[in-house]
């Protein structure tokens, strides 16, 4: 009798959420470091222009990020004197931001095991993400 084929998760990867969130990372990351093309960040990142071009546009709208064409090429940078600094977390908000990555990939929050697991790790969130978290359930 042939095993069941582990899902893509019990593998070790990562859902394509978790994905998205490490490129978007990725992005801010290496813009902080200075300006980027588009294809750079593409052939860094692994994805084509396409991809790279619909994660700008969302960062866009939350981040001080200005892009300008260089001949056929687009050149995106973070504004003047805007300085990017990402998030101080403890180790305990990491491991539950973390958890919750893993969890909303694997099923979703309402599933009633990924429930329990982010519940197992309600105390390691601070209060201000207690009192966020507290109105999911």
């Amino acid at each position: 009798m042939n095993a069941p084929e582990k899902s893509v998760n019990q593998r070790g990867k990562q859902s394509r959420r978790g994905d998205l969130t490490e490129r978007l990372i990725k992005i801010l990351l290496l813009l902080a470091e200075g300006q980027r093309t588009q294809s750079e960040l593409a052939g860094i990142c692994g994805v084509n222009n396409v991809t790279i071009q619909r994660n700008l546009t969302e960062l866009i709208r939350h981040y001080f990020i200005v892009d300008e064409r260089r001949g056929r090429e687009m050149v995106y940078k973070f504004g003047d004197n805007y300085e990017f600094r990402p998030p101080t977390l403890t180790p305990g908000e990491l491991a539950t931001l973390l958890l919750a990555q893993q969890t909303i990939g694997s099923g979703g929050l309402l599933h009633s095991r990924s429930r329990a697991r982010v519940l197992n790790t309600h105390p390691a969130l601070c209060d201000r993400l207690n009192a966020s978290s507290d109105r999911l359930w």
